[in-house]
């Protein structure tokens, strides 16, 4: 007969090695003229794109934008619900003094409307050639029937914590929006664009069967997901 100690030991969870990831990115910037480019993006399945007023936008610099006033042209994502794959969308800019051939820009992938914090991937853009992307990832490190251990990556110059990130789990394999209870969920305690979140799941029994972990930006974290990961627990 197993002791109270061996019933209650920490055992590593025996995750299905194929797992499922949505992630919020950005790529493929093309420069179409001194005025417009077209950029690949994509969002996480189920945001509600157009509730939400989700769009990409172009501003000066490298650095993220301060406020709505910053943003020189933008496109909204559209008027439905995200499907969680790549899609290609044309920007124009309102600021004639800008050259997209010559200037150094940057165009991000933003989730809510007239929100510049809700900043969910970048690139810039210099002399109309593109740098590497930066979107938001989250992904399942290490995980026993106690603890479930996750890195998350956002874009530079995003900061998590003040912004009330939030890392939640979830029953099911289908991203969850506008969701007030999770399982468990942990706010994100650092500004760092690169950092782990330890999920506490020690009081609740994760029974066989798909789970997904979501990374949940902002002081409106119920309904915006911008990176999430489905596992199986065998």
């Amino acid at each position: 007969m197993e002791t109270f100690l061996e019933k209650n030991r920490e055992l590593l969870l025996n995750l299905e090695a194929s797992q499922v990831y949505y992630n919020t990115g950005i790529n493929n910037v093309d420069v179409d003229s001194s005025l417009k480019l077209t950029v690949d993006e994509k969002t996480v399945k189920n945001n509600k794109l157009g509730s939400l007023g989700s769009f990409v936008g172009i501003w000066r610099g490298s650095e993220i934008p301060k406020g709505i006033k910053e943003i020189i042209g933008q496109s909204p994502l559209g008027s439905g619900t995200s499907g969680g794959e790549w899609a290609s969308k044309s920007v124009a800019l309102t600021a004639t003094d800008v050259d997209l051939n010559i200037d150094e820009v940057s165009v991000g992938v933003f989730l809510k409307g007239n929100d510049v914090t809700s900043l969910g991937a970048k690139v810039i853009v210099t002399s109309g050639r593109q740098h590497t992307p930066e979107g938001t990832s989250v992904t399942i490190t290490n995980s026993t029937n106690r603890k479930i251990k996750v890195q998350y990556v956002v874009p530079e110059g995003v900061k998590p914590e003040s912004r009330m990130d939030y890392v939640m789990l979830f029953k099911g394999d289908t991203p969850v929006a506008n969701n007030s209870n999770p399982l468990v969920q942990q706010a994100i305690n650092s500004n760092e664009a690169l950092g782990t979140v330890t999920l506490d799941v020690s009081g609740i029994l994760l029974e066989p069967g798909k789970y997904i972990i979501q990374y949940n930006a902002g002081r409106y974290s119920w309904n915006t997901i911008n990176a999430s990961q489905v596992f199986t627990v065998r």
